[in-house]
């Protein structure tokens, strides 16, 4: 069973994204109709809660017949081991602070009517057609932040690392290397256009693998995804509200010229 659920994080969902998903999403976008890039857009945030909880029930399953166990897969809520040490405190505290960081360019969209740190990339497609425009989008992409922080760390950080170690012998480090270079790997769907090749977001899934570097060190040292889960939701809700607050102020800056 858990060659099913590592083939469908690995396979499954590479394949839903890249193929299901996005081209609708970059077709509606590249045409031009604003109509239809709601609907391929709230249809993608449907695909992006629905997926992860399929694979997550699976994974339940599992659980509940005694194929994994919670540990095996981090669910710990004791986020500090005993003893505390700065090797539990340092990756915490960057994994924290970091999630905070990005906070800084919606707070500043907020406080301020002038362009914000960040607002350059409303030029970038992913930003334009992920992600939500309208009050009801916003709703539905906090489910998708959600999901995103459950789903991808108990999978990435969680599942993935155990089922590493037990059927290909890695070591501890080593299965969480190889996940967050996976974690990266799955976010190349997101291209710039409906032709473009995948290895055109190489940027973008070095990015993604960077972050869930942070969050491996930290699921590695304190053998919990907990910390991890909060900061990864958190983080996507942010770049979400973010988006949403810069066409907002277009938009008004748009209606009075």
């Amino acid at each position: 069973m858990d060659h099913a659920i590592a083939g469908a994080v690995l396979v499954g969902w590479p394949v839903h994204d890249a193929v299901l998903m996005w081209p609708p999403l970059i077709r509606a976008y590249e045409d031009g109709d604003e109509e239809e890039m709601n609907k391929a857009r709230f249809r993608a945030y449907l695909m992006s809660i629905g997926m992860p909880w399929a694979t997550l029930a699976g994974l339940a399953y599992a659980v509940h017949k005694g194929v994994l166990n919670r540990s095996d897969l981090l669910l710990n809520t004791k986020v500090l081991p005993d003893p505390v040490s700065w090797r539990t405190l340092l990756p915490l505290g960057v994994c924290v602070l970091g999630s905070l960081d990005t906070a800084t360019p919606l707070v500043l969209s907020l406080a301020k009517e002038g362009p914000t740190p960040g607002s350059e990339n409303v030029e970038e497609v992913a930003f334009k057609a992920y992600f939500p425009s309208t009050p009801e989008q916003l709703v539905g992409w906090a489910g998708v932040s959600v999901t995103a922080g459950i789903s991808e760390e108990v999978l990435f950080r969680g599942f993935l690392p155990f089922y590493l170690r037990k059927h290909l012998a890695l070591s501890p480090a080593a299965s969480y290397g190889v996940s967050t270079a996976l974690f990266g790997a799955v976010h190349l769907y997101a291209r710039e256009s409906s032709d473009a090749s995948f290895a055109s977001n190489w940027k973008g899934a070095l990015g993604s693998a960077a972050i869930g570097g942070i969050f491996s060190w930290v699921a590695y040292e304190t053998n919990s995804i907990l910390v991890p889960i909060v900061c990864h939701a958190f983080i996507d809700m942010c770049a979400g509200a973010f988006a949403f607050n810069v066409r907002r102020k277009a938009e008004r800056k748009y209606e009075q010229i």
